[in-house]
């Protein structure tokens, strides 16, 4: 009875378990929806800063100008995002490994990188490096919180422009590819390149008339630059968050199917103890009859 008591106890704490995994796994699901959502208006949004730069740049000839002389840089920083949370599988491992690869390359081209890391887990892969890091964020927990994120990372930024100059921006993350896999992916942010500009300004206007503007040219792009880089992180950040929930769905899934075998066998299991009891307590009982019958045999003997 031991034995059968131990095999029902696993058998619940298993079934738990599966509750539990399939919570994880709907929710997991849901939320891969929700910064699918977020991706798909991060892109709209990024369209319109698009048409900003190409009205900017057909109206003013000292853009490109001013954009050349921003493009030229030494100042190289890393944003590298990760997760806050585990039972993910490798996503983290995945997203630091391509930064690795691509290092060597970058510190050639663009100089010395310095790291910014978003998500807790990540910031434990990157402090065992070699890496020289700047600041880690907390990861966003929702796609109300990204805001608030992208924030703080502009407003570190911006410190870092004032006290060195501009700078180039790369950012490496992984990128929800189909159902439930994901690819890591790298990403030039920064700097706006003239080349970019003189190809937007050679598209054909949407509309009849380009609109106009009556701030300063520089106080515009300024602006323009800032919704350019809020976009850019919104939407890989959106990525990101949409990549590790896939990742934890696939986690969750081959857990589901390991925690099904496991099920099976102890079901199995207990089924066969169970058996031998049944069993066991049968023999006992024609024992115990056939001892008894026994008896009664020999005292009509005797009686006799």
């Amino acid at each position: 009875m031991a034995t059968l008591e131990a095999l029902q106890n696993r058998i619940q704490s298993v079934t738990d378990l599966m509750s539990v995994v399939k919570t994880m796994k709907a929710m997991a699901a849901v939320s891969i929806r929700q910064y699918e959502k977020a991706v798909e208006s991060a892109q709209l949004y990024y369209h319109t800063i698009e048409l900003g730069f190409q009205a900017l740049s057909r109206k003013s000839g000292r853009l490109v100008r001013l954009i050349r002389e921003r493009q030229h840089t030494e100042q190289t920083v890393a944003l590298i995002i990760g997760s806050d949370q585990g039972m993910c599988g490798q996503f983290n491992e995945r997203a630091f490994d391509l930064l690795e690869k691509n290092r060597e390359e970058m510190e050639e081209n663009i100089g010395k990188i310095e790291l910014l890391v978003i998500g807790v887990k990540m910031y434990s892969i990157v402090a065992d490096s070699d890496f020289d890091l700047l600041r880690s964020f907390p990861a966003p927990a929702s796609v109300e919180t990204i805001s608030n994120s992208i924030e703080n990372i502009l407003s570190m930024l911006e410190k870092l422009r004032k006290e060195r100059g501009f700078i180039n921006l790369r950012l490496f993350y992984n990128r929800k590819s189909s159902g439930s896999s994901y690819q890591p992916v790298s990403q030039r942010l920064l700097p706006i390149t003239a080349s970019w500009l003189e190809e937007l300004s050679d598209r054909k206007w949407p509309d009849k008339v380009i609109p106009n503007y009556r701030i300063a040219t520089d106080n515009l792009l300024s602006a323009l630059v800032r919704q350019y880089m809020f976009s850019g992180l919104y939407r890989a950040l959106a990525e990101s968050l949409a990549g590790e929930n896939a990742s934890r769905l696939a986690a969750m899934q081959a857990a589901e199917k390991n925690i099904e075998e496991q099920l099976d066998r102890l079901t199995s299991e207990y089924h066969h103890e169970r058996q031998e009891s049944i069993t066991s307590e049968l023999l006992d009982m024609v024992a115990g009859y056939e001892a008894l019958t026994g008896d009664e045999d020999e005292e009509e003997e005797d009686d006799e």
